[in-house]
């Protein structure tokens, strides 16, 4: 197993370099701008975990594309659950890059809002979707894995909720609103999208 700290810098430069990357070229082209509100402040050693709605494949970026790069970096090494059916394709080599972790190993042992738990404690940064799939406001109950991450961690856990809001306009064109809040009230998952669709 390589050195966690190895491993670490491996996702952060990936990281960074393609949600720079990536958004200069969506903007390039006319295709994605992206516009934010109350831009979060990250501290290299302080455990964040960012809690988001879910509308769109490119979300897990989406909540960092916006932001400068050197707010980008501090939030790196950054890790996301991804579907199984998702993670084991060809396209893993990628979202391991990318920070995804399964929601689902064949390893009886494996789960995942333990591994979430895990990276937290081992000071990476995790991005969790509680409702667990694309969806509009209040069309899917969200899932109580959340709570059990920000219940589970041993050390102080910083939680930032993301509003996403992505509107066409054009056949091409996108824009997005991404909306920040730290937050410090109840962690059951109700609660919680409720506040960020309340953004």
């Amino acid at each position: 197993m390589l050195p966690h700290n190895f491993v670490g810098y491996v996702h952060t430069l990936f990281q960074v370099s393609s949600a720079w990357s990536l958004y200069k070229v969506l903007r390039a082209i006319g295709f994605l701008t992206i516009t934010c509100d109350n831009t979060p402040i990250i501290e290299r050693n302080q455990n964040y975990l960012f809690v988001s709605n879910h509308q769109s494949y490119l979300d897990v970026y989406a909540i960092f594309m916006g932001l400068k790069t050197r707010i980008i970096y501090r939030s790196c090494p950054l890790r996301f659950m991804t579907a199984s059916s998702v993670y084991f394709s060809p396209l893993l080599p990628f979202i391991w890059l990318g920070g995804g972790f399964p929601t689902r190993r064949k390893d009886k042992t494996y789960h995942a809002v333990n591994y979430a738990i895990e990276r937290l404690d081992l000071g990476e940064r995790v991005v969790i979707f509680p409702e667990g799939r694309r969806s509009v406001p209040g069309t899917v109950q969200p899932h109580s894995g959340v709570t059990r991450i920000i219940n589970g961690v041993t050390k102080p856990l910083n939680i930032i909720l993301v509003r996403l809001h992505w509107r066409r306009t054009s056949w091409f064109r996108r824009s997005l609103h991404v909306t920040y809040k730290n937050y410090s009230g109840r962690s059951d998952q109700d609660s919680l999208m409720q506040t960020i669709y309340s953004l």
